[in-house]
């Protein structure tokens, strides 16, 4: 059976399709580091999602808010 396998004896074969790459500037391995993070997205909502068909507004004036929370600091 070892016979019919002589090819696979050897550690490495080459192929012309994995010859190295000779073009100027052509770097086989990179250099340089790469972070992968999760993007920075908030998960509150914005103006632009649809809300609820039962939504229903703040009866308060965000500027009445806004004038009660300055006098009392």
């Amino acid at each position: 059976m070892a016979a019919h396998l002589p090819s696979l004896s050897t550690p490495f074969v080459t192929s012309p399709k994995l010859a190295p790459n000779n073009k100027a500037g052509f770097k086989p391995w990179s250099t340089t580091l790469v972070r992968c993070e999760p993007r920075a997205e908030g998960c509150g909502r914005s103006a632009a999602q649809r809300r609820p068909s039962r939504y229903q507004p703040s009866t308060w004036n965000y500027d009445f808010i806004q004038s009660i929370t300055s006098a009392t600091s």
